[in-house]
């Protein structure tokens, strides 16, 4: 399952959301700026890994956060959508569809 750690205060999580919804992903988001179990669920993850250490030096929070059963976080939601979308023939020159 993929799980978004995100807030509504927060831009980018807010068009994270509407371009999964746009791409039918299915994800559940975990706003943790309403719920603080989600918080520290969120913190835990951001305290373990690698991949926040450039955010944390630059004081940031590292949301979106996308987590998929058992893989490393993702922060870059482009990078996620290209891995995990199929791989369809496109019907433009550009290969981007219709």
């Amino acid at each position: 399952m993929t799980v978004v750690y995100g807030s509504k205060l927060c831009p980018d999580c807010m068009q994270a959301e509407r371009v999964f919804k746009e791409k039918g992903v299915a994800y559940e988001y975990r706003d943790i700026t309403e719920n603080l179990a989600y918080l520290k669920e969120f913190l835990a993850i951001r305290d373990a890994h690698a991949q926040f250490d450039d955010v944390r030096a630059h004081k940031g929070i590292g949301i979106p956060c996308i987590m998929q059963d058992g893989k490393e976080p993702e922060l870059d939601v482009e990078r996620f959508l290209q891995a995990e979308l199929p791989k369809t023939a496109a019907c433009s020159i550009d290969r981007k569809g219709c």
